[in-house]
């Protein structure tokens, strides 16, 4: 039996009580990217968001804003209804997991599998990833910044300048910024829709 949706071309093979399926789909190969991890190996927070309209990621990113004290969220529109947001601040991998739970549990009427499969790659990375370049058929804006007026000290600058630099953004350096300069990139390849 074959399966087509709007999304992959799947094909299933039965064996007794067992059903194997093997999903074809086309590697877009050198995409660029950059990684979460900072220098004394705690994370800025990534958000990789697929199939979310932008009024639940402002709603849920300005409660995730409130709930931990964050600073200035980043949202970046990566196709129709996919998104990229970030945070500049520094937190344990623990944290970053709990956030991306919190954020899952209040967005409802929201399936949070692309997100669940965004923290189980970055186990095998050690690091959260997100595209920086586009994959043929859509290209990365910056869509909106949410301002925040947070307390918190401790940011990335190596991110904040990669994100200037990338993204024409001006973010000032103030004191709770780190001296740190390096980011790390990845070149990988990932799974394009055969169909639209």
């Amino acid at each position: 039996m074959v399966k087509f949706n709007k999304f992959n071309i799947m094909k299933f093979f039965k064996w007794r009580n067992y059903r194997l399926g093997i999903d074809l789909r086309k590697l877009t190969t050198n995409i660029i990217g950059f990684g979460s991890i900072c220098d004394n190996g705690e994370h800025c927070l990534f958000f990789d968001l697929d199939n979310i309209s932008e009024q639940q990621l402002r709603r849920g990113m300005l409660a995730i804003q409130k709930a931990y004290d964050l600073g200035s969220c980043y949202v970046f529109r990566t196709s129709k209804s996919s998104y990229h947001a970030i945070f500049l601040d520094k937190l344990s991998r623990g944290m970053v997991i709990n956030i991306h739970d919190h954020f899952r549990n209040i967005t409802p009427n929201w399936d949070g599998e692309g997100l669940i499969n965004h923290d189980i790659s970055s186990l095998r990375r050690q690091y959260w990833t997100l595209r920086l370049s586009g994959r043929g058929y859509d290209h990365i804006i910056h869509l909106f910044t949410l301002p925040s007026t947070s307390k918190y000290w401790r940011k990335s600058n190596a991110h904040r300048f990669a994100l200037q630099k990338l993204h024409g953004l001006t973010i000032p350096k103030t004191k709770d910024f780190d001296n740190y300069t390096g980011v790390v990139y990845d070149n990988y390849s990932a799974k394009k829709k055969l169909l639209k």
